[in-house]
């Protein structure tokens, strides 16, 4: 027995293909300009976050940091304090970098001093940024075990340095 649709029946499936079409389409763009606006407010809240912990950073201490000094009592200290703002605001680490991109202190105390921060947490289009002034945030991005970040960076000064 052949299936014969009249032109209600036509009517009715062209109907529920459109609807499905516009709802898909309308469903995609809400989920797009959520991901928009909550991207920039979390962007927002790491910029207000690293000025935050950038005025309580005294640079002339951490200019005086230097290689094999990870030991010391006053690298160390200052890395707690780090560590505590980050569990703080919920960070996964801060870093305390040269303008080359290489660690001087981070807060997790896994990175020695002068080591080079992976392209994948400073992206060398933001490290170009940086050395140029301003506070940088990166898009979401996802690291190679599938977890998802979003960076910010500040950059420092010594008082009167550059």
């Amino acid at each position: 027995m052949k299936w014969h649709l009249g032109i209600q029946g036509k009517l009715i499936g062209a109907l529920a293909t459109s609807t499905a079409v516009i709802l898909g389409i309308s469903f995609w763009i809400y989920y797009h300009n959520a991901f928009l606006i909550l991207d920039g407010e979390l962007g927002n809240r790491l910029k207000d976050i690293s000025t935050g912990i950038a005025e309580t950073i005294q640079m002339e201490q951490v200019l005086d940091f230097g290689p094999g000094e990870e030991a010391q009592k006053s690298y160390q200290t200052f890395q707690q304090k780090l560590h505590t703002e980050s569990k703080l605001y919920e960070l996964k680490n801060i870093y305390i970098m040269n303008a080359r991109g290489e660690i001087i202190i981070d807060s997790k105390g896994e990175a020695s001093f002068g080591m080079p921060i992976a392209e994948e947490i400073l992206p060398p289009r933001i490290l170009s940024a940086l050395q140029k002034g301003g506070i940088q945030v990166t898009p979401v991005y996802e690291d190679g075990l599938g977890q998802i970040y979003k960076s910010a960076y500040l950059p420092l000064y010594a008082k009167g340095k550059n």
